[in-house]
């Protein structure tokens, strides 16, 4: 969450004299990081203790692709999620090994998570249909 994080880089702005703050986001975020920002850092701007820009970034990580379908795999982060569903090993470390194989290895890993992923696709735990529908598109590993 922008303001969480926010909140917990400004200490360690003040703490290392920062004086000048460049939040880097997806264009449609800008806003909503500038808004964040100027409330979060609200009496350190007014104490000229730094100053604040936004900058858009380029977000088409997809050639020719749309924004559904980029994926960010992070570790989990958030004090609201049931820690009890998270997965072991988290996909995190996962998505980062997965990443770091050869090209070779990488073409078999996709071929492999595929046909897993064909296998799993109807497997929906009863009572959680809704949030399947709501959270997760699947889409082919090629």
């Amino acid at each position: 969450n922008t303001r969480g994080e926010l909140e917990q880089a400004l200490p360690v702005l003040l703490q290392a004299r920062i004086n000048r703050v460049i939040l880097v986001s997806s264009p449609s975020h800008c806003p909503r990081c500038m808004r964040d920002a100027s409330l979060v850092f609200r009496a350190a701007l007014r104490a000229g203790r730094f100053t604040l820009f936004v900058s858009p970034c380029a977000t088409d990580f997809v050639a020719g692709g749309a924004a559904q379908q980029v994926v960010v795999v992070e570790p989990p982060h958030r004090g609201d999620r049931d820690a009890a569903l998270d997965p072991r090993p988290p996909l995190h470390q996962l998505a980062a090994r997965a990443l770091s194989l050869c090209p070779s290895a990488k073409r078999q890993f996709a071929t492999r998570c595929d046909v897993l992923l064909k296998g799993l696709e109807h497997v929906v735990v009863k009572g959680d249909r809704q949030n399947a529908r709501r959270h997760v598109q699947v889409t082919s590993l090629h």
